[in-house]
């Protein structure tokens, strides 16, 4: 008989060989840890094969992987367990998860994979959970949690920096922009939102717009929600450090009320749902439109008031000026008067005697009636100053308008319908238009 250590073996025999001592040393299946890679590039096909990996954090590198398979007799049952965890069988990419697993061998290529049978997704659920905090630690330590809310947002927020994908969400919110008819300017950077490539897009996104942050009043990123696993991408360190560091006010809407990821509770302000984000800055550019309106409304009325009582004063002053120009051009008549008679009482020596007085009566008299006149001017040059400051041309010379309607001054929207022809003043000419719509 041949010598065991002589003998040739066929590929396939040997292959054979290492497949019973390597099954045969691990019958049963055992539970394994790693992360996923290449598991969404999979996910559609009828049996999902992918990477489990095991890496060193520090520096970013794998230190050792093995080649995994899914069959699709086992999905709905995975993806069933999942759901109930809150995690969907897609953007997996990346997630620490904890694997059922049997060891088989390939007799054909002398290849060995791991076949799938089971998930724990309290592990996932776990892992995330401890990194968030982790993550929301350290924010806080280096005062990054607070810094974008301290960052002014602006009164008339129309420029808007927007980060998503070209999916549902952006199409809802750029929708309900455009129905509110003002306008909105928005800068559109296209980005993942769920899967290994998120934080990688975000990062990149928001740095794309500091170079713009002029062009910008403040920066929205959206997307539509999701399950609290599909969430964890924007509880990303550097998502959310880049989020706090920002030079404009950002507002997320990335999600439900019930799942709050790191980036929302950095931003300067988080809703909901990419609508949700619309709608408040709608909302913000209403509301100061409404007070324009109500500002302007008060400085015409305010303007006729004053306009009312400084032209009622000016008719005052005219009344006592004449009044008293009268009283001492009187008073000097009856002074004149009687030194006449005094004089022609006295003789010819009294009268060269009080000459001199008389002359100085007469010119103190003409000095008392200018400077009643001179301060009755001075009166009337400040009240003609301060119906300039009223006067409703120089409140249009400053950038303000008045639109009319049949002759009559607009306060509201519910004045008008649409079809109606309007009138707007400027400094400089009017305009006429027709209303088209209505908000």
């Amino acid at each position: 008989m041949m010598d065991d250590a002589h003998k040739t073996y066929r590929v396939f025999e040997l292959n054979q060989i290492i497949k019973e001592v390597i099954e045969g040393s691990c019958p049963y299946p055992i539970w394994v840890q790693g992360e996923l890679s290449d598991f969404d590039k999979n996910a559609r096909r009828f049996n999902i094969y992918f990477q489990l990996s095991e890496k060193d954090k520090a520096k970013d590198e794998t230190l050792s992987s093995i080649r995994c398979v899914l069959y699709e007799s086992r999905k709905a049952r995975l993806r069933q367990r999942l759901k109930d965890a809150g995690i969907r069988l897609k953007g997996m990419d990346g997630l620490e998860v904890r694997l059922k697993v049997r060891l088989s061998v390939s007799a054909r290529s002398g290849s060995y994979l791991l076949t799938v049978e089971d998930i724990d997704p309290s592990f996932t659920v776990g892992q995330l959970a401890q990194n968030r905090q982790r993550i929301i630690k350290s924010l806080e330590e280096r005062g990054l949690l607070k810094k974008n809310k301290a960052l002014s947002l602006s009164l008339v927020p129309l420029r808007i920096g927007l980060i998503t994908n070209e999916g549902e969400g952006y199409h809802d919110f750029v929708a309900k922009l455009a129905d509110s008819g003002l306008a909105f300017k928005v800068f559109f950077y296209q980005a993942n939102v769920q899967g290994a490539r998120t934080e990688k897009d975000i990062v990149a996104g928001i740095r794309f717009f500091e170079t713009m942050i002029d062009q910008i009043d403040l920066l929205a990123i959206v997307r539509g929600g999701g399950a609290t696993a599909d969430l964890s991408w924007f509880d990303s360190q550097l998502i959310t450090e880049a989020i706090a560091n920002f030079s404009r006010p950002v507002l997320t809407g990335i999600g439900h009320f019930t799942n709050v990821s790191i980036a929302d509770l950095v931003a300067h302000h988080y809703l909901a749902t990419p609508t949700a984000v619309a709608e408040f800055l709608i909302e913000r550019v209403k509301s100061f439109n409404l007070r324009v309106d109500y500002y302007a409304t008060q400085i015409e009325q305010r303007s006729r008031v004053g306009l009312n009582q400084a032209r009622q004063m000016v008719d005052s002053q005219r009344l006592l000026v004449q009044r008293q120009g009268k009283y001492l051009i009187s008073l000097a008549d009856h002074k004149i008067s009687s030194c006449s008679d005094w004089l022609q009482r006295d003789s010819a020596r009294v009268y060269l005697q009080n000459r001199q007085k008389i002359d100085l009566l007469s010119d103190n008299i003409g000095k008392a009636v200018e400077a009643i006149f001179q301060e009755a001017r001075k009166q009337q040059t400040g009240i003609e100053e301060r119906l300039k400051l009223l006067d409703p041309k120089n409140i249009l010379k400053r950038g303000f308008s008045v639109t009319r309607f049949q002759g009559r001054s607009l306060k509201s929207a519910q004045q008008i319908k649409k079809g109606d022809q309007i009138e707007t003043v400027l400094f400089r000419g009017k305009i006429k238009s027709s209303v088209n719509k209505l908000n």
